[in-house]
């Protein structure tokens, strides 16, 4: 037997409640992770049974807001087409089994999507200062505007476009970057404390990298497709990307906790710390308030309007929407603790235990691993 079973079961049918499609389709999601309940051998297929399921449950839950509609018909459509609708789940034969295999599939495609967004950001992100002699603040900033104004979606210039539009400070606690405040005396008259921030993508370059990536992640999913909508692969985009204080950014990228909009206020956020990580962030040296307004810095605006050109855009909330249902998705499921525990393991032994996963998702972790190394530019 397994040494561990991952993630909360998916709840019956008489306490969800999808419209009629959904209901009819939830029988099928029952049905396989029960089979995969039963299973001796690996944990993938319980796992990709729950992220299938909590992901129709979290996309009609969340389908009247920035979220829309469409990922919950999309996943529809999915799941409809593994198991056909042309009857209800029967007993264990070969037509079930091939049913189920269908589901545990897109199941483990969507699960093998999370993980390029779990713990994705290795090392910290690139600096836009050079080791030369930094310019003037007005060269400096004349210089972010000539990228605003190009279109310029390279790194280093991202980075400086969400230092300008976000009064460089970070999104969520609301400190300044301490390296523009020890290079610029503009920025020391900025008041508040200081910190290291980094550049944190709701969809990481990794995300919507494909080249080189093992197994069915090489497939699209509802998500991918909604992201490619908005940034069209660019994940320097200014609507992808949050300054972000060092450690804030570290636990979003492990999915310890989230952004839930705020209904009626735009740009408007709760911040959502996940059950099993609430302890290790209430005790952080730095937490953000519970809620969060985002805004163009007013400075940005003015130059920008000096000189004829849109400001940056803020993250969208789609992007962010999207983030959070795959965050609560990869808790309930499961995915995020079979994940970290595969990297946690990799990291310390090199050795995997026999906790029922499979050769798949270690073959998947190491062709993350390579092409997060190549999208570096270092070795692996």
């Amino acid at each position: 037997m397994n040494s561990v079973e991952y993630g909360t079961s998916l709840p019956p049918l008489s306490t969800v409640t999808f419209d009629e499609r959904g209901l009819k389709l939830w029988p099928f999601l029952l049905s396989a992770e029960k089979a995969a309940s039963c299973s001796t051998s690996t944990q993938d297929n319980l796992v990709g049974s729950r992220v299938l399921g909590y992901f129709l449950i979290d996309f009609w839950d969340h389908s009247k807001l920035s979220l829309g509609h469409t990922p919950y018909v999309r996943l529809c459509d999915e799941i409809a087409s593994c198991i056909g609708m042309t009857s209800a789940p029967i007993e264990p034969d070969e037509e079930t089994r091939i049913l189920h295999d269908n589901l545990w599939q897109l199941g483990l495609m969507y699960r093998n999507y999370v993980m390029r967004l779990f713990r994705h950001e290795s090392s910290r992100s690139q600096s836009p200062w050079s080791d030369n002699p930094p310019p003037s603040f007005e060269q400096h900033r004349e210089n972010i505007l000539m990228a605003i104004r190009q279109g310029s979606r390279s790194k280093s210039d991202s980075r400086g476009i969400a230092l300008i539009r976000d009064g460089y400070k970070c999104m969520l606690c609301g400190y300044i970057d301490g390296t523009s405040l020890n290079r610029y005396a503009e920025v020391q008259d900025i008041p508040g404390f200081s910190c290291d921030t980094q550049v944190a993508y709701l969809f990481s370059g990794l995300a919507q990298h494909k080249d080189g990536v093992s197994l069915d992640t090489l497939n699209s999913c509802v998500i991918d497709m909604e992201v490619n909508a908005i940034l069209g692969g660019d994940a320097n985009d200014p609507q992808n990307i949050l300054t972000m204080e060092y450690s804030l950014y570290n636990m979003f990228d492990r999915f310890w906790y989230w952004l839930e909009e705020v209904v009626d206020m735009p740009n408007t956020y709760d911040v959502v710390v996940s059950p099993a990580s609430s302890d290790v962030f209430n005790r952080s040296g730095t937490r953000p308030p519970s809620r969060v307004t985002f805004m163009v810095d007013e400075r940005c605006l003015v130059e920008c309007k000096q000189q004829n050109i849109l400001p940056p855009a803020l993250p969208h909330p789609k992007l962010i929407a999207l983030r959070a249902s795959c965050a609560r998705v990869a808790h309930l499921s499961g995915a995020a603790e079979q994940i970290d525990n595969m990297y946690r393991e990799l990291e310390e032994t090199d050795v995997l235990s026999e906790d029922g996963t499979s050769a798949s998702l270690l073959g998947l972790l190491l062709g993350l691993h390579r092409n997060r190394a190549i999208m570096e530019g270092g070795a692996y």
